[in-house]
């Protein structure tokens, strides 16, 4: 099997069957992870293989709920490091990094040996170190586990991970994560792409609807639709609830999906990120206007709708920083004076 096959069959699955494991099987792995390189050929990685019935017993304490698969493999390599063994140029330490391309090497030699070797993260690096007997100055990094796939699904699977035992978990596409020649060019042709994307969305809409468009353009087009504006913002405070809601229960979960968990949290981020955008760019920028100092009256509403405006960023911002339902209704507290304020009715409110 040459490296490009190995690369493409390596799969993460769950479902193990028993394996014979024997010294010569441990000493193959292991002369092929001592090849990868390392900063200065420091090689700070260490393995313990853990195959002996008892001992893989023992180690079995230390795998998360969710990992409960784990116990049918064979082979459980527990793989460490300590950051003192490589090199530490300035800021930037490589024990971990070296360790990774050691423990790829290993992988791939598993596979095309015919193995599934699946690392992890679902575990107890302190109750490893002391079921094993590993100094604590020493960072156990990943357990990877060694067995032959089966056929049979484990009933101990979860649904998503049935899923990933049928059909290779999705990759991210290549032009989200490469860039040629610079990363600052390709962060700017996405920008061009979505802005013309954009354009080419808001004249469909408004020639489509004849209905006035909302504007972002900050040019004297007299497009305005402020009650959008409005529902806008209800909706996205209503997906920062719901995403907070999720990340909490998420949370809770002894198996915790930490994928999910961030999914969420850049969900609750980004609509934060927009209600802070509707309010600079569409109220504050266009549609409050400045008013005559001497107009004591008009300064008087002016600076209430200034100040409520600058409450709903602010809070806005604490969204993005806690799961703290408290500032979801101040936001929509907030909203609601404003739009009093500014339509002088309230609301409509959105059930939630």
């Amino acid at each position: 099997m040459d490296v490009q096959k190995a690369i493409n069959e390596r799969r993460a699955y769950r479902s193990l069957e028993p394996v014979e494991i024997t010294e010569k099987l441990v000493k193959d792995l292991a002369k092929n992870a001592q090849l990868a390189p390392s900063c200065f050929n420091n090689q700070p990685t260490r393995f313990v293989f853990v195959y002996d019935p008892a001992s893989l017993k023992e180690l079995h304490a230390a795998l998360s709920p969710g990992n409960a698969w784990a116990q049918a493999a064979s082979l459980i390599v527990v793989v460490f490091s300590k950051r003192e063994d490589d090199c530490l140029i300035r800021d930037r330490e490589y024990f971990q990094f070296d360790t990774g391309l050691a423990t790829a090497f290993l992988i791939l030699r598993a596979t095309e040996l015919g193995l599934v070797a699946h690392p992890i993260a679902g575990f107890s690096p302190k109750k490893t170190k002391e079921i094993l007997g590993i100094p604590e100055e020493y960072k156990v990094i990943t357990l990877v586990n060694v067995g032959k796939h089966s056929e049979t699904i484990s009933p101990v699977l979860s649904d998503e991970q049935v899923e990933a035992e049928k059909k290779r978990p999705k990759r991210i596409p290549l032009n989200k994560f490469v860039y040629l020649n610079s990363f600052k060019k390709k962060n700017k042709e996405a920008h061009e792409m979505k802005k013309t994307i954009f354009m080419t969305i808001f004249l469909l809409l408004t020639f489509a609807t004849g209905q006035n468009a909302i504007s972002h353009c900050q040019i004297p087009c007299g497009i305005y639709n402020d009650q959008m504006r409005f529902s806008m913002i209800e909706e996205n405070i209503l997906t920062i609830e719901k995403s907070m809601k999720q990340i909490v229960e998420l949370s809770k979960k002894p198996d915790k999906n930490f994928n999910q968990i961030v999914r969420w949290t850049l969900n609750k981020e980004n609509h934060a990120d927009e209600i802070a955008h509707i309010v600079s760019y569409y109220f504050l920028a266009q549609r409050v206007k400045p008013v005559d100092s001497k107009d004591a009256p008009a300064q008087k509403e002016y600076l209430a709708k200034i100040s409520l405006l600058h409450e709903v960023i602010v809070y806005a911002m604490k969204a993005k920083q806690t799961t703290d339902l408290a500032h979801v209704e101040k936001l929509r507290s907030l909203l609601q004076k404003f739009h009093k304020l500014y339509l002088g009715k309230e609301a409509t409110k959105h059930s939630h």
